[in-house]
């Protein structure tokens, strides 16, 4: 029985030793088969793996914004928000495609949505700010309410009027011989609401009525019931007749009435 063991372990070894050194080959084959075929298999171009650069949106954005508001002036300028450096977006093959977002604004605080309509297409959207400078009619000093404006009150200067949504003067003569509708501080932008002209009649004041009948010119005291400025159409009644007219304020203290 030993004897015919000692004679057939020999050549299970020899099997064993064959099957590892077979195995081997076969393993060693398919390795080069594999390669040979990764080697002869379509690569990817390197255009597949092209990224946008972040650099290159927010240029465009800066691009976008200046010829849209038409900005000419060197003063003025954008602030593109920043852009996550992270992002992966796909280079487009096609001019990017800008546009406010709904409700942007053109100027001040703003969004623009860049879109690409590429093989690979995507959409972000970018804050930005874009600052408009202008010379606009600014305070020298605090001026209570009701006061008129002089020289003495006002000067242009250039601010960012990016954000005035109430409006600006752009004329010394817009403001001067106008009355503070409220108190002004001083350094403040004027918006056109925050004045009015000077009133030349008050109510419950004595004026003089001024009227012609035919080539006379009539002459009548009255008492104004209106405030007004000049040129504004005012009720006034005439003391003598008790009749209440309508008329237009034409200087301090007077008011015509065309008959």
């Amino acid at each position: 029985m030993s004897q015919v063991a000692n004679s057939i372990t020999p050549g299970i070894c020899h099997a064993g030793a064959v099957t590892r050194s077979l195995f081997r080959r076969w393993s060693d084959a398919l390795m080069l088969t594999l390669a040979v075929a990764a080697g002869m298999a379509p690569q990817p171009s390197a255009g597949a793996y092209a990224v946008q650069e972040v650099a290159e949106i927010r240029r465009a954005v800066g691009e976008f914004l200046r010829a849209a508001n038409g900005m000419l002036s060197s003063p003025d300028h954008v602030e593109v928000g920043v852009i996550d450096p992270r992002l992966r977006l796909a280079r487009c093959g096609e001019p990017l495609k800008m546009f406010y977002s709904p409700g942007g604004a053109r100027s001040g605080n703003t969004t623009v949505g860049v879109r690409c309509l590429g093989p690979s297409p995507w959409l972000i959207y970018v804050p930005a700010r874009v600052k408009l400078y202008r010379d606009v009619v600014v305070t020298t000093r605090a001026v209570p309410r009701n006061v008129l404006l002089g020289n003495q009150h006002i000067r242009l200067e250039q601010r960012d009027v990016s954000g005035l949504t109430a409006g600006y003067l752009e004329s010394p003569s817009k403001a001067l011989g106008r009355v503070a509708r409220r108190p002004l501080a001083i350094g403040m932008i004027i918006d056109p609401s925050a004045l009015e002209n000077r009133r030349l009649v008050r109510r419950g004041e004595r004026v003089t009525i001024l009227a012609n009948a035919g080539r006379l010119a009539v002459q009548m005291k009255g008492k104004a019931l209106m405030d007004g400025a000049s040129g504004d159409r005012v009720r006034v009644k005439n003391l003598s007749s008790g009749r209440i007219v309508e008329g237009t304020v034409s200087a301090a203290g007077v008011i015509y009435v065309n008959h």
